[in-house]
């Protein structure tokens, strides 16, 4: 196969320099953490402003798209509010993924929802979106994990990145006995957010990017009825 060109952002914001090859395998934990903190609070702020006594059993074309959509303004919107002139990273919505292209008509994968460092535009931060209709249906929250994730095509640059489940009937904290059941792993509290239902595995995965690197996954579980 003829190797490709570069893509535009391959060229402006190489990922061989020197500076960014820590940045590359580990984003600062209070960075990730202030990410995951933006997605939270504004789900709370998107429920409480437009959720209040909707109806997510009824019928609806392109939920997950408007999901994230919506998400994605909340998060926009406290950003701004939270920004003190040296913020690392902004927010961006279906963001593409350039690197693992295999040849130069390849359609690269998008992100439902990202963060893109702002030093380097290559790099971001993924956060990938799905709608569970119940506690149970699990299947294409994990598929994101396994052939997004774990297969490199998504998040090559990052050993973090989170899944989020916009979970329409039940209780969020159901939802991690089948994942724990899928996974065969134990899914973790994670500190920063203990009282949420918000959880973290571990993987590892075989990409270009990383020779076997450990990959740590947030799992976020987002109550639409609750």
């Amino acid at each position: 196969m003829k190797p490709r060109a570069p893509s535009l952002h391959e060229a402006l914001f190489p990922v061989d320099l020197p500076e960014f090859a820590a940045i590359a395998e580990l984003w600062p934990e209070d960075v990730v953490n202030e990410m995951l903190g933006l997605v939270w609070d504004a789900f709370d702020q998107m429920k409480a402003q437009h959720f209040q006594g909707f109806d997510f059993t009824q019928p609806l074309e392109q939920l997950e798209r408007s999901l994230a959509d919506l998400h994605t303004d909340e998060i926009t919107l406290l950003w701004k509010q939270r920004r003190d002139g040296f913020e690392s990273f902004m927010p961006k919505q279906e963001a593409w993924e350039f690197r693992n292209r295999r040849s130069a008509g390849a359609m690269p994968p998008s992100i439902d929802i990202c963060f893109v460092l702002i030093a380097n535009r290559s790099v971001r931060w993924n956060v990938e979106a799905k709608v569970l209709e119940e506690p149970s249906d699990v299947s294409r929250y994990l598929s994101d994990l396994t052939e997004k994730y774990l297969s490199g095509k998504g998040a090559a640059l990052s050993d973090t990145a989170a899944l989020v489940g916009y979970l329409r009937q039940g209780v969020p904290d159901d939802v991690f006995p089948h994942l724990h059941s899928r996974l065969r792993q134990t899914l973790k509290p994670y500190a920063k957010f203990a009282e949420r239902p918000h959880r973290i595995t571990h993987h590892k995965r075989a990409i270009e990017t990383f020779d076997e690197t450990p990959f740590t996954c947030h799992h976020l579980i987002l109550g639409l009825a609750s």
